[in-house]
């Protein structure tokens, strides 16, 4: 499918002379900051793998548990067990699903709004290369056209801020606030129902991490939790320093991302 075609934006003077609008006509850099390869790896590859890392560890930990505690509660131990092993295949499962509907609906959005806008690149002019005759037929010299008209919303920031935004997403419910309130809210529901039965029960729920610091330490740990969110900030800004997008461009692309990422994850997790 090929973009909208915006017309090529120029002056005639007076004296005859075309005059380009300054805003389309930066110089393409030799070499791109973050490549798409490499900004392929950062936001998803690399996120994707430390997350099952994470639910691997998670895993092994309460594996542990299970043989440390087995001669009190045997039985016990072994369904809790069992359901740690199905919570964890559920992790992995929900881990698949976010980022492949995250990603999935991110892609296909961004690259529908990039054909129906037609946005021009600040580097419009290096990549169209149009002459005097191309400015009046609104007809370009380049072989990268299509590519020229490609600019919003920013493909770079809606991918960035998508993957790792779900991944800090997942960090913080792990180790932030959202999981000590969560387990605080399981402990006084235990304990109310320890009161009444003599009993110490323990659900599939309970078996994420649960914090024994100070609640202001935790919060400390939360915000740790969104450091990867740096990383794709300085994605976004690189595609404003090699001229490939306008700062609105990124905007919107990370506007998209993160949205989408939200929205998804809140859906699975």
């Amino acid at each position: 499918f090929n973009p909208y075609k915006r017309r090529i934006p120029y002056q005639l003077s007076s004296s005859g002379e075309y005059v380009l609008n300054q805003m389309y006509n930066l110089k393409e850099p030799d070499n791109e900051t973050v490549s798409p390869l490499l900004m392929f790896f950062c936001a998803l590859v690399l996120p994707f793998c430390f997350q099952l890392l994470i639910i691997c560890r998670n895993k092994r930990k309460y594996y542990h548990r299970y043989h440390q505690h087995q001669h009190h509660q045997q039985q016990q131990q072994q369904n809790d067990d069992d359901d740690d092993d199905d919570d964890d295949d559920n992790d992995i499962h929900k881990t698949l699903c976010v980022y492949l509907m995250s990603i999935g609906v991110t892609q296909s959005l961004t690259n529908i709004a990039k054909l129906y806008c037609g946005y021009l690149r600040p580097i419009f002019y290096e990549m169209c290369q149009p002459n005097q005759d191309s400015y009046e037929q609104q007809s370009c010299e380049g072989n990268q056209e299509r590519q020229s008209r490609l600019s919003f919303p920013s493909g770079h920031a809606s991918f960035s801020v998508c993957g790792l935004l779900v991944f800090s997403y997942y960090l913080e419910r792990v180790y932030g606030i959202s999981n000590s309130c969560y387990n605080m809210n399981k402990n006084n529901n235990n304990n109310n129902n320890s009161s009444n039965n003599n009993t110490t029960t323990t659900t599939t729920s309970s078996r994420r991490r649960r914090h024994h610091l100070p609640i202001q330490l935790v919060r400390i740990v939360s915000i740790v939790c969104y450091t990867p969110m740096l990383l794709a900030f300085f994605i976004c800004i690189s595609r404003v320093h090699d001229n490939f997008h306008h700062p609105a461009d990124i905007i919107g692309g990370a506007l998209l991302g993160g949205s989408i990422a939200t929205v998804v994850f809140n859906t699975w997790y």
